[in-house]
């Protein structure tokens, strides 16, 4: 276990309002940041390359108010880190170039060093629990089952994977292009199982270039994005996809939708003089909006943690974090006067209560369902005349029964659906 040298950045750069999103980068940066991940909407890191006079070398970042603040941690033990994943605030997993895999189990402090069985760069982490787990690596697919320590490799093909995502434990989705003899791809690839990992099928789009990112709001819907515009949905668990391209000169490098309708990717606008761009869609992608441009070479990942707090990070020659307080979550039903709107579901392992937060206009009932990642009705329960003001309400259901895993949460009221995916550790 190696516990990392930590520089403690108190002072923000000069904070700059950009529209909704703000730079919230310390001082004290590295030179790229390539990859975010949180916990809820204040505690999360920030991963990527820092130099250290001779080579690039690992740089983590760690904040626990929402960016106020950073803990910077770098060594010259670990390479350009490319993925963050956390499972809760304690586990987390990071990779990097030549292969490098590290887990922690105290929230950063320290980090140890795991066999991933390959040398390639390792572009995506993906825990569906403490256990399983998958990486993309150059042409190939690893898992674990035993919490990291051992990568058993899953699929090979001439493929370049990007990125990795699940539903639920048997249906998963790797993106990526396929290449030719001399590495240049020769048409963006969409690859799914329904069997864990074990067989893949492939679905290939229009174009000579790559899907970088793949994002499913809920299990039947889902959305993949790339470079030159490159984008496609899904409204049948990805057995089909429907591709219809934005402006060329968008090189997205990520994604993250907050609904089927509500969507954020970052990357670079070729058109611009290669400037970072976030850009939005309202209405599941149809149409999409500038919500920034912003003076970086490129921005390389989004995330939002919750519904209305988001994050971005990038950057060239100086890493850039930004962040959004103001996500505008739109449900799928009755988008711009919907009389429910869900803000968070939380599951609190030691008193095994699950509690959601949500906001409503008008007195209706909630329905809550939990399902287990087969879709098998685990709990329910409704709250009758639950809501009936503007302010937010929190409400809790004993969970105690559920065993650890991954399940699917559906809340409904008589004028609005809303869904998520929680784990139970």
């Amino acid at each position: 276990m190696k516990k990392l040298s930590t520089i403690l950045s108190l002072t923000l750069c000069s904070i700059t309002a950009f529209g909704q999103w703000a730079d919230i980068t310390p001082v004290s940066t590295a030179q790229w940041l390539h990859s975010t991940y949180f916990i809820g909407k204040n505690y999360g890191f920030v991963v990527g390359r820092y130099w250290n006079g001779s080579q690039p070398t690992g740089m983590i970042l760690k904040t626990i108010d929402g960016g106020a603040n950073w803990n910077i941690s770098y060594t010259d033990t670990m390479p350009e880190l490319r993925t963050v994943f956390f499972l809760n605030n304690n586990i987390g997993f990071i990779g990097g170039d030549n292969g490098k895999v590290y887990r922690t189990t105290d929230g950063g402090n320290n980090w140890q060093l795991l066999n991933s069985n390959t040398t390639s760069m390792i572009t995506k982490i993906y825990f569906l629990d403490s256990n399983i787990g998958f990486i993309t690596a150059g042409h190939e697919v690893f898992k674990t089952t035993d919490e990291g320590n051992n990568w058993t490799l899953q699929f090979s093909s001439s493929s370049i994977f990007t990125s990795i995502t699940f539903i639920d434990y048997q249906s998963g989705f790797i993106v990526g292009c396929v290449t030719n003899y001399y590495g240049w791809p020769e048409f963006p690839a969409i690859y799914k199982t329904i069997n864990g990992g074990t067989t893949w099928t492939l679905t290939a789009l229009l174009g000579y270039t790559c899907v970088s990112d793949i994002s499913f709001p809920i299990t039947s819907k889902g959305f993949a994005m790339g470079e030159e515009g490159l984008f496609a949905r899904t409204i049948d668990t990805g057995t089909t996809w429907i591709q219809n391209n934005i402006t060329n000169t968008y090189g997205v490098n990520s994604i993250f939708f907050l609904d089927t309708l509500t969507g954020y990717a970052v990357g670079r606008n070729y058109a611009t003089g290669q400037y970072a761009f976030i850009i939005k869609t309202n209405d599941g992608g149809v149409t999409w909006s500038d919500d920034l441009s912003f003076t970086t070479e490129a921005l390389d990942e989004v995330f939002f943690p919750t519904d209305t707090v988001g994050y971005a990070v990038g950057g060239s020659g100086v890493g850039v974090i930004l962040k959004n307080d103001n996500g505008t979550f739109i449900q799928e039903a009755s988008a711009a006067n919907s009389c429910f709107e869900l803000i968070g579901v939380n599951p609190n392992s030691a008193t095994k209560k699950l509690n959601f937060n949500f906001r409503a206009s008008t007195s209706k009932t909630i329905f809550l369902e939990v399902f287990n990642s087969l879709g098998q009705l685990m709990l329910s329960a409704n709250f009758e005349n639950a809501i009936h003001t503007q302010t937010s309400e929190t409400k809790e259901i004993d969970i105690s029964i559920l065993q650890k895993g991954l399940y699917i949460i559906r809340i409904e009221s008589e004028c609005n659906l809303a869904t998520r995916k929680i784990i139970l550790e």
